[in-house]
């Protein structure tokens, strides 16, 4: 092959073209080639082709005895006839087997027919007619039959009911016989009575309206003012000795209103007497010394004062940004089981319990939380009333009425405050205070602190003593360790109470709503019992909580489907019945107040149990009409409401759409829905 004249990209290129043309002409000239060597072998195929043909129509003018000469036209026509000759032939005789086999199947039915119609005296069947008639006889008497039976089972059911009220009939007169003292065949002693029944009627006739009468009589005699009521149990030999006795005094009217008259006199004499003015005047000044007493006494009381004080000062002034400043607080320092309300009607502090959701007035807290509602709204108002500099705050044993837990987060608290650049004085003379006090400033690097003793500073013996803080006891018991456990045996070894659907999510132990047993480990080792505490902490944005984020997610959307189940759960219910709400009714006297409330626990305090079981009753003796008073009220106080519970798959369905509202996956939602049902039925 020759190479291109020069090595240039034009030179290059036009040698490139050249040989393209050279191949595009070789492949040509070898295509022309295949296409004549094809070409011949099909002429040599369509050669053999026809020399084939030949052959086969030498054959079938032998075979159909054709003339040699005969036309094509005319072999076609005839291999046509003798082909559809053939078709004809072959369905003829396909007829004539299905023929054979029709008239086979029709013997063996005619001899099945003869062999079922031999019970019922029919004779040979031999043709189709005939065999359709006896059909439409057997027919008929199949339905005569089919009649006389459902005759005969009436009458046999007639036969028994009127033989069950005979014997009825019978036990009710053997009944009657009994009831009188008599045999059963003695009828003439019955009949005598009957024929007594007219005087009977006459008789219990008198004494009712006797009765009416008495009643009448004694409606009228309690009507008079010196009635007593042991007179109706009284004999009535008795009575009429004092009828007697009260006659002759009555003939004594005149001389009693005459003595009557002197004690008068005598009243009137001495009230102008000065020796009564005397007594009552001393009379007043006692008791109003003993008024300023007691102000006095209610006036030094601490809490009272502090609380009036800090009512009065924020009431006038800025007092939302000091009670939200002390509600933050008091949900720090009670670990959010606390929060802090405030009554407007009787401008007074309040503090809602989140684990129990009941509101307490400041009486009704133990000491220890009466305590820390006064620092929260103590350290609260110290921050809204100062101006400027930061004044200092004196704590004295504030500790001294709080358990271990409780304690640690007020000092937590008090070192927040510390921390912010108030100095803080904490006065204690309990050693263990100040051991709980050195246990957390050590951990605080950051803090400027001092002990000053002041027993050693004046140089006098009997110094505080400092416990090692290992040896102090802790009040509150720790939780049992999650190892080993799942969620389910946790709830076992925690002691899990039932849940009261009653009292709605907050109360809910946190096993219910806290899927991993270790972060619900150490919230329950932190003093966080029950949901209400939780939502309460995570609603103020407590900045302390170092749980797992994203278990607490989960815990807010099991808590909200909770209590999407609670709310559905009490669709149809009404509220829960207790002794109190027994009381309140009016209906229920202290003769059976004890029995009707422990009715109503055994019937989980359900309203419409309870007046079915007293209709029913349960309680001896107690009347019908009491129990309809006691309806009444139930359902004017929404004890006992007029609609439909729903059933446990409408219940399903909403906390399904609850879950997903919280942006759980459908799929997901139906099995975490499933999982918190199982945890509500093993209450």
């Amino acid at each position: 092959m020759r190479p291109p004249e020069g090595w240039s990209d034009d030179e290059v290129r036009t040698r490139l073209i050249n040989l393209y043309d050279e191949i595009a002409k070789r492949q040509l000239s070898e295509r022309r080639t295949e296409w004549r060597n094809s070409l011949a072998t099909d002429a040599e195929t369509l050669e053999q082709k026809e020399q084939a043909l030949a052959q086969t129509r030498t054959k079938l003018q032998e075979q159909l005895g054709a003339a040699p000469d005969a036309s094509d036209v005319e072999l076609v026509v005839l291999s046509k006839r003798v082909l559809d000759w053939q078709d004809t032939n072959d369905e003829v005789e396909g007829i004539l087997e299905r023929i054979k086999t029709v008239n086979g199947q029709i013997e063996m039915a005619h001899a099945e027919l003869r062999v079922k119609l031999e019970p019922y005296s029919y004779d040979d069947i031999e043709s189709s007619g005939k065999a359709t008639e006896t059909i439409r006889q057997l027919e008929t008497r199949e339905q005569q039959h089919e009649t006389a039976q459902r005759d005969l089972d009436q009458a046999t059911q007639t036969v028994r009911e009127a033989t069950g009220k005979i014997d009825d009939l019978v036990d009710e007169r053997d009944e009657i016989y009994a009831d009188l003292g008599l045999e059963t065949d003695d009828h003439d002693t019955l009949e005598t009575l009957c024929d007594r029944v007219d005087a009977y009627n006459s008789v219990k006739s008198d004494v009712r309206n006797a009765e009416i009468r008495t009643k009448t009589e004694f409606e009228k005699l309690k009507s008079y003012p010196e009635f007593e009521p042991e007179l109706k149990t009284r004999e009535i030999t008795d009575l009429r000795g004092d009828l007697r006795e009260a006659e002759q005094s009555a003939g004594e009217y005149d001389e009693l209103q005459s003595q009557i008259a002197n004690i008068k006199a005598e009243i009137g004499q001495a009230k102008s007497d000065n020796q009564v003015e005397t007594a009552l005047t001393k009379r007043n000044r006692t008791l109003d010394a003993l008024q300023d007493q007691r102000a006095d006494d209610c006036s030094a009381m601490v809490g009272d004062a502090l609380v009036d004080h800090v009512q009065e000062a924020t009431m006038e002034t800025n007092r939302p940004e000091v009670f939200e400043r002390a509600r933050n607080i008091l949900t720090t320092i009670t670990k959010g089981r606390y929060r802090l309300d405030f009554d407007e009607n009787e401008a007074t502090f309040r503090a809602f319990d989140k684990s129990e959701q009941t509101g307490l007035a400041l009486d009704e807290l133990s000491s220890g939380t009466r305590v820390q509602v006064l620092l929260a709204v103590r350290i609260a108002f110290v921050e809204q009333q100062e101006q400027g500099a930061q004044i200092p705050l004196l704590l004295d044993e504030t500790l001294a009425n709080t358990d271990d837990r409780r304690a640690e987060m007020i000092i937590e608290s008090v070192i927040a405050l510390a921390q912010n650049g108030r100095q803080i004085f904490y006065f204690t003379a309990q050693g263990h205070e100040v051991a709980k006090w050195l246990d957390a400033l050590t951990d605080t690097n950051d803090l400027n602190h001092q002990i000053i003793d002041l027993v050693t500073a004046s140089n006098i013996d009997n110094a505080v003593q400092i416990p090692d803080l290992k040896s102090t006891e802790s009040f509150t018991a720790a939780p049992p360790s999650p190892d080993g456990h799942d969620h389910a045996s946790f709830r076992e070894a925690l002691d899990v109470e039932s849940f009261d659907l009653h009292r709605g999510v907050g109360t809910a132990h946190l096993w219910y709503v806290v899927d991993d047993v270790e972060t619900l480990y150490q919230l329950l080792d932190s003093g966080i019992k029950r949901w209400g505490q939780l939502d309460n902490l995570l609603k103020r944005g407590n900045g302390n909580l170092l749980w797992d984020s994203d278990q607490l997610v989960t815990a807010r959307e099991n808590a909200a489907a909770l209590n999407e189940f609670v709310a559905a759960w009490r669709i149809g219910r009404g509220k829960p019945v207790d002794r109190e709400v027994l009381n309140s009714s009016g209906a229920v006297s202290e003769t059976f107040i004890d029995e009707v409330s422990e009715l109503a626990k055994e019937l989980e305090r359900d309203g419409s149990q309870i007046v079915e079981a007293l209709h029913g009753g349960e309680v001896n003796l107690f009347r019908s009409g009491k129990a309809d008073d006691l309806k009444i009220y139930f359902e004017e106080n929404e004890y006992i409401v007029p609609q439909d519970t729903l059933d446990l798959v409408q219940i399903r369905a909403r906390v399904v759409e609850r879950f997903i509202d919280e942006g759980v996956p459908r799929e997901e939602a139906k099995d975490r829905t499933d999982e918190l049902l199982l945890r509500l039925s093993e209450n």
